[in-house]
């Protein structure tokens, strides 16, 4: 997988509580693998749909759980946008 793109989204799994490896050195690898593949979340600040603390929890989560000591996570937050995209966005 080349990366990751949300947009208005938030992270619902905790994989390691739901998967469990026989073998320690997978897990490892799964983690360095997910550490290394760009993320890009983007969310509306006046998004009602899934509000922004949503969408800022999941970013925190990754950020310092599965990107910890990775540059690989972006997270861009656009004012005046609701649950929808917008030309910003897109570009």
């Amino acid at each position: 997988m080349g990366g990751v793109i949300g947009l208005g989204s938030l992270q619902g799994l905790n994989y390691a509580q739901s998967v469990q490896f026989e073998n320690p050195e997978d897990m490892k690898r799964i983690d360095h693998l997910r550490r290394e593949t760009p993320m890009f979340l983007y969310h509306g600040a006046e998004d009602s749909l899934l509000p922004m603390k949503s969408s800022l929890a999941s970013y925190e989560y990754l950020r310092n759980k599965v990107y910890k000591g990775s540059e690989n996570i972006q997270f861009i937050v656009e004012d005046d946008l609701k649950h929808e995209i917008s030309e910003k966005e897109l570009n």
